[in-house]
């Protein structure tokens, strides 16, 4: 995915995606572990059939404009240095979801270290976490 997207971060988020969903599939049937890898790609081809869809549809990656709205806002945490849930501050719009701008932040960070962000990441990190329940 990380040659679709042009960034290593994209790789790295895959790679930690796999340990998330690893780390939680230890004990789980074998059956359901031989099922895995065909889940991992369907999630894969998804998520890249998503992302190109929206962007011939709308120009843009994002559909109903919350994933915006969540990027702006991590971008504004950011430039506000704010690293911690308790020192969110009030941000127009984002009174139903103030943590998940700076979980964003986080991974923009992070990202920022490995080539730079991408929206595709959160949406990489979202399918490993549900493939991991």
């Amino acid at each position: 995915m990380s040659l679709a997207f042009k960034t290593f971060s994209v790789f790295i988020v895959g790679i930690i995606g796999l340990c998330i969903v690893l780390s939680n599939s230890s004990g789980v049937n074998i059956n359901v572990t031989r099922v895995l890898p065909l889940i991992q790609i369907a999630f894969i081809l998804v998520t890249i059939a998503l992302y190109y869809g929206l962007m011939a549809q709308y120009g843009e990656p994002y559909y109903a404009g919350d994933d915006k709205i969540f990027e702006n806002g991590a971008s504004y945490l950011i430039s506000q240095d704010v690293w911690w849930f308790s020192d969110i501050p009030y941000m127009e719009g984002l009174f139903y979801a103030k943590g998940y701008p700076l979980i964003i932040s986080w991974m923009m960070r992070i990202s920022d270290l490995f080539g730079g962000y991408h929206t595709i990441i959160p949406r990489i990190i979202n399918g490993y976490l549900w493939t991991g329940i």
